[in-house]
């Protein structure tokens, strides 16, 4: 019985192997962001062993150091039940970073399984090393200094830990969108923020760009030195009349968990000379002015409040219709600008028509230059009388920010044939979706007969009454 388990799990094994593997694929991997003078791995992983000719890409702008260096891994998990097994060969290079700039390396190849495949390339940025380090390397490296070149005392000065605000314009006009980030530049490792206080964005309409959760940093040279930086919140900001408008300065306070060299000779022998103190600092930005422009004149009369780049397009349920059925005309504008803050284009209807309000559909993503998408809005209108009938056409107007003038845009015509319908026209509402929605008020809701009646106010029918007091006495 034993011996029929252990053939049965190694059959289960070999078989979710074969199944496991089918798929084989060929990947390279290295660092987005490296300094002039730092070593790093390239490396090359393909989930199979039965491989051949591998070959590796010309690498320029790096120092081969080794490699290629072979290794091969074998991995077996079981995950609710299922269990799964993945092998492979990795091809490890290690490189060396000589001069800054952006480089790319192209994909090696290699025959996998009797399949020649072609890895995806990398693209890799050097920045130049960091200018304090060469000071303190060649002045301070007898003093045990770290080659980052940060200070050991209790303290965080304010070129190894700030914050920037930063807007993508500063001339704008009303209603022009513009980015504004806050981002994070840090040579301490152990950072947290307890409390953090952002403008109130007075004078202008902010919408916030949704952020990852876990922040993703990466180096970046600045100012001659070399940080880890992350983005921490973004904003796109509409600004809401014109003149010079301030952002307030944020307000960031911070935590930094910092060793310390200690000078005492129990703690170099016990804690090997250093302790870790808390750091606090009080980070602030500096506050921007917004210069908003006002809108040129001569503003067209349907003019309504849109600033950016739009387009319109109009489209209709039917045109051959019958007395009470619903019309319903649909106008898409599409773009980017202030898409939600625009006011709804009129469509002017025939006076026999009875028409209700419109219903507006937003469908859009917030980016850099402002809400992109479209806007749908939807025109429901019910002819109560048969006849030929006209709509004119929509017009639209909105400030285009490429050229700096008022545009125009113009949907099309639509003739309307209406024929005389069953139902009285004087009984019909809508629900605002289409004519199998219409309800005949007759069959559900009657009118008031009004005749000479004699009303009396409330409560004065039974209190203070004969009855009323009879009652009281009794």
């Amino acid at each position: 019985m034993r011996k029929l388990i252990f053939l049965l799990i190694i059959f289960v094994v070999a078989s979710t192997d074969v199944f496991a593997d089918g798929k084989v694929s060929f990947t390279a991997s290295a660092p987005d962001v490296v300094v002039v003078g730092d070593q790093f791995r390239l490396s090359y992983t393909v989930t199979t062993q039965k491989v051949r000719d591998f070959r590796a890409p010309s690498i320029k702008g790096f120092d081969v150091l080794m490699g290629p260096t072979r290794s091969t891994f074998s991995n077996t998990q079981i995950i609710n039940g299922a269990m799964s097994s993945e092998k492979g060969i990795t091809f490890t290079y290690i490189l060396m970073a000589t001069t800054e700039g952006d480089y790319s390396i192209s994909g090696a190849t290699i025959t996998a399984d009797g399949d020649q495949m072609v890895s995806n390339s990398v693209k890799i940025k050097v920045l130049p090393p960091d200018q304090s380090a060469a000071a303190t390397s060649s002045g301070a490296a007898t003093q045990g200094n770290s080659s980052s070149g940060r200070n050991s005392s209790a303290s965080v000065s304010s070129q190894d830990l700030f914050v920037t605000a930063t807007a993508t314009k500063t001339t704008v006009y009303e209603q022009e969108a513009f980015l504004l980030t806050y981002k994070i530049y840090t040579r301490e490792s152990q950072l947290q923020f307890d409390n953090v206080k952002l403008p109130d964005f007075k004078g202008f309409h902010s919408q916030e760009i949704e952020r990852p959760s876990n922040a993703k940093w990466s180096q970046e040279h600045y100012k001659g030195r070399n940080y880890y930086t992350t983005v921490f919140r973004q904003f796109v900001l509409f600004p809401q009349q014109s003149g010079k408008l301030t952002i307030e300065p944020a307000r960031f306070d911070a935590s930094v968990a910092k060793a310390v060299r200690s000078a005492d000779p129990f703690d170099a022998f016990f804690n090997g000379g250093s302790n870790v103190v808390e750091v606090k600092k009080v980070l602030t930005t500096p506050a921007i002015t917004i210069n908003v422009n006002a809108l040129p004149a001569g503003k067209p009369a349907d003019f309504s409040g849109g600033v950016g780049e739009f387009t319109i397009s109009s489209s209709i349920n039917s045109k051959d219709v019958k007395t009470n059925d619903a019309i319903t005309i649909k106008l898409v504008i599409s773009g980017t600008g202030n898409l939600k803050l625009l006011s709804n284009p009129e469509v002017k209807f025939p006076e026999d028509f009875e028409v209700y309000d419109p219903k507006v559909d937003s469908q859009v993503r917030l980016t850099s230059s402002g809400l992109s998408g479209n806007r749908v809005i939807e025109y429901l209108a019910i002819p109560r009388h048969p006849g030929n009938y006209k709509i004119p056409a929509v017009t639209f107007s909105y400030f285009d920010i490429k050229s700096k003038s008022y545009k125009t845009l113009k949907t099309e015509d639509y003739e309307i044939k209406v024929e005389k319908g069953a139902g009285n026209a004087d009984q019909v509402i809508a629900n605002f979706t289409n004519k199998e929605d219409l309800k005949v008020l007759g069959e559900d809701i009657r009118y008031i007969k009004l005749k000479d009646v004699t009303l009396q106010p409330k409560g004065s029918f039974f209190y203070g009454s004969f009855t009323y007091w009879l009652f009281y006495i009794i």
